[in-house]
């Protein structure tokens, strides 16, 4: 129920024009890979849902807050609309992308040990 989750919100996430709502649904999937900790009942998948639930807050408010950002400077966040944005706001934009990159789960990252505990309670648990 959990894995389908996750892929559901992906998918409907890839459509979304509007990014307040790509990231809502990216939420959505991230809770999904949470409760996939949660339900493998190991220490392992506990440990990588707990982190990946802070990860998740503090990277979905990062990106909430650099959107909100770009909302007030260009007053639009739809994504056809966001072309150019890294010259008029640099630093807003490299919060954004580490912010992503860590959701994502890109090795350096916070994303990326939360979703290797995932995997090894994953593989853990398909062994056993």
């Amino acid at each position: 129920m959990a894995f389908s989750g996750v892929l559901a919100a992906s998918i409907v996430a890839i459509y979304q024009t509007d990014v307040r709502r790509l990231l809502a649904y990216s939420s959505i999937a991230q809770i999904g890979y949470i409760m996939i900790g949660i339900a493998l009942t190991s220490q392992q998948g506990l440990i990588g849902a707990i982190v990946h639930l802070f990860n998740h807050g503090l990277m979905k408010a990062a990106l909430f807050a650099a959107i909100g950002a770009v909302a007030l400077k260009t007053g639009d966040v739809s994504l056809h609309r966001l072309s150019g944005i890294a010259k008029q706001m640099p630093l807003t934009l490299a919060a954004f992308i580490i912010a992503t990159l860590s959701l994502i789960g890109i090795p350096g990252t916070v994303g990326f040990i939360s979703k290797w505990y995932l995997l090894l309670a994953v593989l853990e648990t398909r062994d056993s």
